[in-house]
């Protein structure tokens, strides 16, 4: 390598903005290499990455690093190796879930790896999650074993130093990132370390170190024989922007470097040409800016300000947090404190992953939008570097040993390698050895210049001095003649300069040849520009004697250049020309070459077919493009067939063109021309459609005389089998091509001949081609004949028009012109036809109209005419004639003489001593004046030029300015400025320059210091030209002299002024700054002086406590600005009654630059009172003492630990009962609040205690003996108790553990990985794994099981496996295991299902065989009782009583088998009549046939007797459900059947259902149907009977909870369900629950564990102190219960706030709260708020939860502060009474309080409670509720008031209707009137009436329509009258309010529903009694 190389190692944990911020991370700190373990992504399309094949691990190299591209070396699943340089970096990556037999075989992969690299030095990085001692991991594991054991074996060394971890996350840290390397990196690596604070997005920290360059490398080459090749840096070679190149200071610059001295003869070829490039150079940087290299970035596009100081607060975040974790003294609080630091952290990155997502959309939106404003922008350049990245040259992309590799091959060195052939004739010699003297030729100026022109207009890149050739064209006219006396020295000398001859190597890559090989690069090396002058001037005129002087060169010795010896140079030169340069120009300085990257290809298209054509093509400037079809413009406007588009996309600009529904005349030569700038590339091809043949017509085509003529004849149409062509009748074709010799014609045959390049090839058809057209051929036609296969002929004829291009003849200028007269420029036409068309130009631009010339043209000449010809006529006039098909130009120059005239005249001018100087003269006239500086020599007396005069700093410019650059003394003088030409007299003019001094000092000023009542004086001497005048002030003001006290006197000096200030006594008054203000007309200076009055100082003022802690006080007061203060003086003391004298005394010295002087008072009491003064002393005397102040010191933790600890066990296991006492007295620095009791865990096995099970728990402190019981600890494990104190301040010393051992307990883990399978028909297995017994002794273990509807039984055993025997057969059965120790049972594991394996059935406990003809049996059989498997079918067995023979068998599937009653029946036919069979049953399973059923005879005749085949039995159904019992009769004739219930008849009855197939059908069952069932069957000959006894299944009762609270859970407790006729029913349960304002939540939805009868079920999760509503149903078979509620609150409530500020301290400005005083009343406390305002004000402010920093503030609280939940109110007034108030919050609720509390004062005391002042407030609620109250009167006056009006309203209107009823004859039709019927009762529908609306029921509106429903009631036998019946006198009752405005209606049983329009419903006990009106 070859400099230092920055490494960074990092682990990106899979996150984008980690990702983002690591490549800005790279950018900003100019990282070089990077292993990025975990990332992102891996982006594919950049060469600066290369990943794994995973995407788990990758290296980065910043693209701007001066390193060669990565070169990978292999890679696989978690590494990838890549060659930087000569160094191969291995990235590597391992998961943490990965086994370790996997790790094993990963690090054999990597030895393998390394192995294979040999001796190449090996650095190995990244994240293997591996931990080990070496690299600092306090815990290792095998895993880092392995890997420290495999480094050593493969020879590397480990780089990691230190012990800071490299990961860290919340639980914890670790060291797991490594970086590994070779013996001889590691000794040239340096700085190896881990950025603590650097953010990176991750939990990973960034690695980096350093790697110096290897200085063995060098050496090794050179023993190997090889030439080192230094790597070039981007400033190699010198590069300037030609684009902003100022012509004007170029050619300035050029003609000042013209002024140098030109060398005597003979010129030293070499001096000479060093002297030109650093000429060159100047003038270059003089006129254009430098290009420097691909300037490195120094950060993300997207980074900014604003996400810099996101990332400062996240590294203060993380290192807030880390601090706070390393803390050692740990209270309760610390947790909760941890985890706030911890939250605030993940905030602050959070906050920083959004604003980078945020910065790089705005970036990407801003991109966007600018694409509409500059579509070749930004936007566009950015595309194009994506397309074509910027990357470093190929010889520094190349590996050092490729490229000399590379080199080497290119350029063979040595003797006899490499032989090139002659360039030219060899060398002759004249009598041999010696050569032929050969005199060198002459250079004109007009050669080279000539050359100069022609290099310019090549626009090549420059060589390895960077000079372009426009520049050397522009510089020819200043530095041209020594230029060419540069090259003739050459010529003469024979020597070419060696600077000329190093070139730049450039290496082309070529496509498809390797990258590895010689054969892939094409190199070029770029020489000087003047070199290349030198070389192409001299091969063109005297090749000879540049043969010659070579031949003589080499004799000598000397190097020559390429060109310059007749055989080509072999690779000496270039391999040196490579160590120099080693550099590709940057692809900016190629010249821009346009490429067609895609065109459209030759196509045979069918007429209507759609056609489209396509070219791409690519170059610095997008192209635009020109469609022909056979040489005709396609445009929109040709056909509106065709369609135009052009597009940009990633391969460059694609054009197209679209031919819809083609035809045959669409056919023919398509070609696309790209065009950019000057530069074009065009693409042909055929387009055939289908069709007959025609030719187009085309103009005449005119053709200049002389040159050769290509005719393309403009067919179409397909297939053309012939075409030919005529002239003049004779036909021209292939055969009689030897007869024309004049024409040739292109062959159509596939063969080529290198000799007929110039014909066309076959593809492209129909081109003749006439070698030299003259102009007796003019008017000529030419005809094309074309044929198809089929016959068809098209023929057309193509005219020749002959015209010969313009020549014109020199232009005529008069010579000897003067300025003023009239001047004529002729343009004469020699030869050439008509038309021609004439135009000017001047200088090569057109003539602009402001030189008034005018132009007269004729067909034959033009004339341009000047009437006055002045100066800015001058120049190069060019007359440009063209016709159709040339265009000729002649160029002349105009100059007129024209005397030097006064631009500028120079005038007398004063400079500034030190300034930079400038003086004009500036001067006109033909030829250009020089313009010459004199000055005149003040000792000799005569004139010299002023630049041999000056020696340097001296600058005379060609437009005649003098520059000074730094004016002196000697600049002074007379000086001339001379102009002239040569024309006319020559301009002289003399001037005067004087050198002014402005005014200034020899020092900027000084400081006094002197005693009060003492003379001083202060001197000012300022220095400079006269008159100088002096001012004199104090602290800016002017100094006035109201008395002779102060003077000043002033005196000349040779060179300046001297001004002294005198104070004959001073005063207090006069310290100050005192400036002396100096001026002349040239200039101001200004003198301070400081004086320091020195007296006796004053008291300190504002004496205040800034700092206070158990043992140190800070105290800060203020000087007065009296007098000046140099120590001060403290005494205090700790008790009121000592006496000052006897106190302490402190002597600080003042510290200058402060404000407030600090002083800190040491080694005070803990919790004591103090009181301090100060005083101020200086040399002079001791002020007085300051009032003192008094003050407490803060508490401190306690200083000694509890005494007396004793532990005993309880009789609880995990619990402990621990007794202690308080400490000394004297050692309790503060009261104390209580204690912290620390249990650790000593389990075996472990070689330290237990950190992670450590137990610590909180105690209030009490009078007298402490004790506490510690709880859920481990069970039976010893633990180490110790006990310490606590008070506001902090944590004690913990007393010396003691030990003891908890009670053991049952099992606390429920096995795991239980199994269970069959084993047999009764037997199963079950295994289970090891549970751990770790706080218990395990005995065994209980294996539970049961049936589904069965009893739970058990069985132990102290294996792990166990059998169980006697089991039912093919059941499934519930297991669950739980281990039990001496103290009880654990846990149960979830319960699993299995089954017993199946066995042969039992037999058919019940068969029944009817005689269902004369030849026919009919068999019914029930299903096993104990089936011990799946049926599978049954086997009826039948056989004639008397018959020997085996029975007959008959297969019946169990498939038919009634699913109610388990029936099964099957009919047996082809008997015999009077025979009698046996019959009998069995039953099938998979494991066999089973046991008959008992065997049944049967005697077949010809009377069939009514039989009943079902065979009843028991019946269960649910309530509500519906029930089928079936009755099957047999019997001929067919029998009658009737059903019976309990020996009674069933008759019609709603909920019975009889069916055609006898079957009864009961609906909607309930308990009263339940029973016994008869049908019974009968016919002529017999009866048979069949019996059920149907049982009602109800639903289940809701079950009743018994429910236990807990902090969390809630544990439920439930009776089992009754029995049933004597069977457990199989029940489930549903239990929801919710908070109280929460929704309903699903438990679980299975049976409970059923555990000694009873179930139960605990309920995990919940919040302390928090009231739950449980809801829990029961379900069965038959449906679900009722729901039952229950409500229940967790253990726990609200935060307990303290009654007292106990835990409140404040000093001036501050308030500390230390919250640890409010108890959380078991529920952890989640959040508190803070809110403070001043008494008696309204507005509640919030207080921030952060701590102050601890250096700025409150820093006597720091061991106070880092305690957590604690507040600090800062800013506070101080002796100011504030309320606040504190929010405590945990899950059971808030408990707010407020609390009064003072400032101190400044002095530190308290004040006195606040005064009872009246509050605005307060009187604002009284005057609120007087006048409420006072509203609320009034409001009930006026509603008691209404209501007697409407009592009075009502009274007179009853007594209308009551006067109304008696005069009527017919009862009024109203509510209250009597029926005539008293039986026929009618009831209205009720209505609501209010007090307001009960007349409206009486006056109906005529307009209304309305109905009313009526029912009448039957009267109830039995029912008495009412008594009460209501008759018109009656009239006051009519309103009964428990009988009006009901509604009834009557049910099937007579009962009726009462419902109401109000809110009320009348009781149901009304309902049945109708009532009267």
């Amino acid at each position: 390598m070859g400099h230092v190389h920055r490494f960074l190692q990092a682990n990106l944990n899979h996150s984008a903005r980690a990702q983002d911020l690591l490549v800005h991370t790279m950018a900003e700190w100019s990282i070089d290499v990077a292993v990025a373990a975990e990332p992102y992504f891996v982006p594919a399309d950049q060469d600066s990455w290369i990943g794994d094949i995973d995407g788990s691990v990758a290296i980065i190299i910043r693209q701007a690093a001066a390193l060669p591209p990565l070169v990978m070396v292999a890679r696989g699943s978690g590494y990838v190796a890549a060659r930087v340089d000569e160094t191969v970096v291995i990235g590597v990556y391992f998961s943490p879930n990965r086994h370790l037999a996997e790790f094993e075989r990963f690090l054999g992969g990597l030895e393998a790896l390394v192995n294979r690299l040999g001796s190449r030095p090996v650095i190995l990085a990244g994240d293997l999650n591996a931990k080990w001692v070496a690299w600092g991991s306090p815990r290792p594991n095998s895993r880092g074993r392995m890997l420290s054991e495999w480094a050593i074996a493969a020879g590397l060394c480990l780089l990691n130093r230190g012990s800071v971890a490299t990961c860290v996350r919340w639980n914890g840290e670790s060291h797991v990132d490594v970086t590994i390397a070779s013996p001889s990196i590691a000794r040239r690596t340096r700085g190896w370390r881990v950025l603590e604070g650097a953010e990176t997005l991750s939990d990973h920290r960034y690695v980096r170190f350093e790697l110096s360059a290897s200085s063995r490398s060098a050496s090794a080459m050179v023993a190997r024989g090889e030439e080192e090749l230094p790597r070039s840096t981007p400033r190699s070679f010198p590069r300037w922007a030609l684009k902003r190149l100022n012509k004007e200071l170029l050619v300035e610059a050029a003609a000042v470097a013209a002024w140098a001295p030109v060398p005597a003869s003979p010129v030293d070829v070499e001096s000479e040409a060093d002297w030109f490039r650093g000429t060159m150079c100047r003038t270059c940087d003089a006129a254009m800016p430098r290009v420097g290299g691909h300037a490195p970035r120094g950060g993300a596009y997207w980074w900014s300000p604003n996400i810099a100081q996101l990332r400062e607060e996240c590294v203060r975040a993380r290192r807030r947090s880390a601090r706070h974790r390393r803390r050692r003294l740990r209270d309760d609080d610390f947790a909760e404190a941890a985890d706030r630091l911890h939250a605030d952290c993940r905030q602050k990155q959070e906050a920083l992953r959004l604003a980078i997502g945020e910065a790089k959309s705005q970036g990407m939106q801003t991109l966007l939008e600018t694409l509409d404003q500059d579509p070749w922008g930004r936007p566009y350049k950015t595309v194009r570097k994506k397309l074509r990245p910027w990357a470093p040259p190929m010889t520094e992309r190349l590996q050092p040993r490729q490229l000399r590799e590379i080199v080497s091959a290119l350029f063979p060195q040595g003797e006899g390698t490499f032989q090139p052939p002659f360039m030219g004739t060899p060398p002759r010699h004249d009598g041999g050895d010696a050569p032929a003297d050969v005199p060198p030729p002459k250079i004109s100026g007009a050669e080279i210049r000539a050359a100069v022109s022609k290099m310019r207009r090549k626009d090549a890149a420059p060589g390895p001095d960077g000079i372009h050739g426009r520049v050397w064209d522009l510089v020819f006219g200043a530095l041209g003649d020594r230029l060419v006396r540069l090259f003739e020295a050459c010529l003469e000398s024979g020597r070419f300069p060696t600077q000329w001859k190093t070139g730049r190597l450039v290496l082309l890559r070529k496509e498809g040849r390797p990258a590895d090989s010689p054969a892939g690069y094409r190199p070029i090396v770029l020489l000087d520009e003047a070199g290349k002058l030198l070389e192409s001037d001299t091969d063109t005129h005297s090749p000879g004697h540049v043969r010659n002087i070579a031949s003589g060169d080499e004799a000598h010795g000397v190097g020559v250049g390429y060109k310059f010896r007749s055989m080509a140079s072999n690779s000496s030169t270039v391999f040196h020309g490579v160590a120099d340069v080693l550099r590709v120009r940057n692809k900016r300085d190629i010249p821009s070459n346009i490429l067609m990257t895609q065109h459209f290809s030759g196509q045979i298209v069918t007429p209507g077919d759609d056609v489209s054509l396509q070219c791409t093509a690519t170059a610095e400037r997008p192209p635009r493009f020109i469609w022909e079809r056979d040489g005709v413009t396609i445009t929109s406007n040709t056909d509106q067939r065709y369609t135009l588009g052009q597009m940009m996309s990633g391969v460059g600009v694609v054009s197209q063109v679209n031919i819809t529904r083609s035809r045959v005349e669409d056919g023919g030569v398509y070609s696309c021309t790209a065009l950019e700038g000057d530069t074009k590339i065009t693409h042909s091809a055929r387009i055939d459609v289908y069709g007959p043949p025609y030719i187009r017509s085309l103009p005449p085509i005119k053709v200049q005389s002389g040159e050769s003529l290509k005719l393309r004849c403009p067919y179409y149409g397909y297939p053309i089998s012939k075409l030919e062509w005529e002239h003049k009748g004779v036909k021209l074709s292939s055969t009689a091509l030897p007869q024309h010799v004049r024409y040739k014609r292109t062959f159509t045959t596939g063969k080529r001949r290198r000799r007929k390049r110039q014909l066309f090839e076959r593809d492209e058809n129909g081109v003749l081609n006439l070698p030299k057209v003259v102009k007796e051929e003019n008017g000529d036609t030419y005809t094309c004949v074309v044929y198809s296969p089929s016959g068809e002929m098209a023929r057309r004829s193509f005219e020749i028009q002959v015209v010969e291009a313009p020549e014109l003849d020199e232009l005529r200028v008069g010579s000897g012109l003067k300025e003023g007269q009239i001047v004529q420029i002729t343009c004469n036409i020699v030869s050439g036809d008509p038309p021609i068309y004439f135009s000017w130009l001047k200088d090569g631009k057109k003539i602009p109209p402001s030189l008034k010339i005018t132009e007269r043209s004729s067909e034959l000449f033009s004339v341009l005419i000047i009437k006055r010809v002045a100066l800015e006529h001058c120049g190069k006039y060019t007359c440009i004639a063209t016709n159709h098909v040339g265009k000729v130009n002649q160029t002349t120059d105009l100059y007129i003489s024209v005397a030097p005239k006064w631009v500028d005249e120079p005038t007398n001018t004063s400079l500034l001593l030190g300034q930079r100087g400038m003086v004009y003269c500036n001067a006109n006239g033909y030829p250009t004046p020089q313009i010459h500086w004199m000055k005149r020599d003040a000792t000799l007396g005569i004139w010299r030029p002023v630049l041999d005069l000056a020696g340097g700093g001296v600058i005379s410019y060609p437009n005649g300015t003098l520059i000074i650059e730094v004016v002196s003394l000697s600049d002074e003088g007379l000086y001339a400025c001379n102009v002239e030409n040569g024309v006319g007299e020559a301009l002289n003019k003399k001037l005067w320059i004087s050198v002014n001094k402005p005014v200034h000092f020899e020092s900027l000023g000084a400081n006094l210091t002197t005693k009060a009542g003492l003379p001083v004086t202060i001197s000012c001497r300022p220095l400079g030209d006269s008159p100088i005048r002096v001012k004199w002030s104090l602290d800016g003001k002017p100094l006035d002299f109201p008395s002779s006290r102060i003077t000043i006197s002033e005196t000349n000096t040779h060179n300046g002024l001297s001004s002294v200030l005198n104070i004959n006594y001073v005063e207090s008054r006069d310290r100050g700054y005192y400036e002396c203000r100096a001026s002349n007309p040239y200039g101001v200076a200004a003198y301070n002086v400081r004086l320091n009055i020195l007296e006796p100082p004053s008291s300190p003022v504002e004496l205040q406590l800034d700092h206070v802690s158990g043992s140190t006080a800070k105290l800060s007061w203020r000087d007065t600005i009296i007098a000046h203060v140099e120590y001060y003086t403290i005494q205090f003391t700790n008790n009121d009654f000592m006496m000052w004298d006897s106190a302490k005394t402190v002597n600080v010295t003042r510290e200058d630059g402060l404000i407030r002087q600090t002083v800190e008072l040491t080694e005070l009491q803990p919790f004591t009172e103090y009181r301090v003064r100060v005083a101020a002393g200086n040399q002079v005397d001791l002020s007085s003492y300051t009032q003192p102040i008094h003050f407490t010191t803060q508490q401190e933790a306690p200083s000694s630990a509890p005494m007396g600890v004793q532990v005993q066990q309880s009789d609880s296991p995990g619990e402990l009962m621990i007794r202690w006492q308080s400490p000394p007295r004297d050692t309790h620095n503060g009261p104390l609040q209580g204690y912290h009791v620390k249990a650790v865990p000593f389990i075996s096995g472990d070689s330290a205690p237990n950190e992670s099970q450590t137990k610590m728990i909180k105690v209030i402190a009490r009078n007298g003996k402490q004790e506490t019981v510690l709880g859920d600890l481990l069970k039976n494990v010893r633990y180490g108790v110790s006990v310490s104190a606590f008070n506001s301040a902090g944590n004690g010393p913990f007393s010396v553990p003691v030990y003891q051992t908890t009670r053991e307990g049952a099992p606390e883990q429920a096995p795991s990985g239980v199994e269970c399978r069959g084993v047999s028909s009764t037997s199963l297995r079950v295994s289970w794994q090891q549970i751990n017994s770790r706080g218990s002794s395990l005995l065994g273990y209980f294996v539970y099981y049961s049936t589904e509807d069965g009893l739970w039984s058990n069985t132990s055993t102290p294996h792990t496996e166990l059998y169980i025997q006697g089991l039912l057969k093919y059941t499934n059965y519930s297991v669950k295991v739980a281990g039990f120790s001496n103290y009880g049972l654990g846990p149960f594991s979830y319960p699993i299902i299995c089954i017993t394996l199946q066995d042969v059935p039992g037999p058919p406990p019940l068969i029944k065989v009817l005689v269902s003809s004369s030849t026919s049996l009919l068999v019914s059989w029930k299903r096993p009782e104990q089936p011990n498997g799946e049926i599978t079918h049954y086997t009826v067995h039948v056989k004639p009583v008397s018959s020997t023979n085996a029975p007959q068998s008959y297969r019946v599937d169990a498939t038919h088998e009634s699913t109610l009653t388990r029936e099964s029946s099957y009919s047996i036919t082809g008997l015999i009549t009077g025979r009698q069979y046996e019959v009998f049953v069995r039953a099938h399973t998979t494991a066999g046939e089973g046991t008959p059923s008992r065997r049944v005879h049967a005697d077949l005749s010809a009377k069939v007797v009514a039989g009943v085949s079902s065979l009843g039995g028991w019946v269960a159904a649910g309530a509500g459900s519906s029930v089928l019992l079936a009755c099957t009769c047999v019997g001929v004739p067919a029998p009658r059947t009737v059903w019976y219930r309990h020996h009674h008849i069933i008759t019609h009855h709603p909920r019975y259902t009889r069916n055609h197939d006898d079957s009864l059908l009961i609906n909607n069952i309930d308990q009263t149907l339940s029973g016994n069932y008869t049908c019974l069957a009968k016919n002529l000959y017999g009866s048979d009977s069949v019996s059920y006894e149907v049982t009602v299944l109800p639903t289940p009762e809701p079950p009743t909870l018994r429910i236990t609270a807990h902090k969390d859970s809630l544990q439920l407790q439930w009776d089992p369900p009754r029995k049933i006729a004597g069977k457990a029913q199989k029940i489930s349960y549903n239990l929801t629950w919710k908070e109280a304002d929460g929704s309903w939540q699903d438990a679980w939805s299975s049976r409970g564990t059923t555990l000694q009868g009873i179930q139960e079920y605990t309920l995990q999760g919940l919040k302390c102190g928090t009231k739950y509503s449980l809801r829990i149903t029961a379900a069965n078979s038959v449906g679900s219960s009722q729901p039952a509620y229950f409500d229940a609150s967790t253990l726990g409530g609200v935060p307990i706030a303290p009654s007292s500020t106990e835990w409140f301290w404040s000093n001036a400005t501050h308030i500390y709260i230390q919250l640890s005083g409010w108890d959380d009343n078991g529920c952890e406390i989640t959040r508190f708020e803070v809110d403070y305002r001043e008494y008696g004000s309204k507005s509640w402010r919030r207080v921030d939860t952060g701590i102050p920093p601890i250096e700025q503030q409150w820093n006597y609280m720091s061991s106070i502060l880092n305690q957590p939940n604690s507040f600090v109110i800062g800013d506070l007034n101080a002796a100011q009474w504030y309320q606040i108030r504190v929010s405590v919050e945990n899950s059971a609720g808030v408990a707010t309080s407020i609390y009064n509390y003072a400032t101190s004062t400044l002095f530190g005391e308290t004040i006195g409670p606040p005064s009872e002042y009246f509050d605005i407030n307060m009187l604002v609620i009284i005057c609120s509720s007087i006048l409420l109250i006072i509203c609320s009167i009034t409001c009930v006056y006026i509603l008691v008031k209404r209501h007697n009006h409407n009592n009075m309203t009502e009274y007179r209107n009853s007594l209308t209707v009551e006067s109304k009823s008696e005069r009527s004859d017919v009862p009024a039709n109203t509510p209250q009137s009597v029926p005539s019927d008293i039986n026929n009762r009618v009831y209205s529908t009720p209505v609501h009436l209010t007090a307001d609306t009960k007349h409206e029921l009486y006056e109906i509106s005529p307009y209304a329509q309305f109905a009313l429903g009526f029912r009448t009631f039957g009267h109830v036998e039995n029912q008495e009258v009412p008594s009460r019946i209501h008759l018109p006198s009656n009239s006051k009752s009519r309103y009964d309010t428990e009988t009006s405005f009901q509604m009834r209606s009557e049910s099937e049983e007579s009962d009726c529903i009462s419902r109401t329009t109000t809110l009320k419903s009348a009781p149901r006990k009304a309902c049945r009694i109708p009532h009267h009106r």
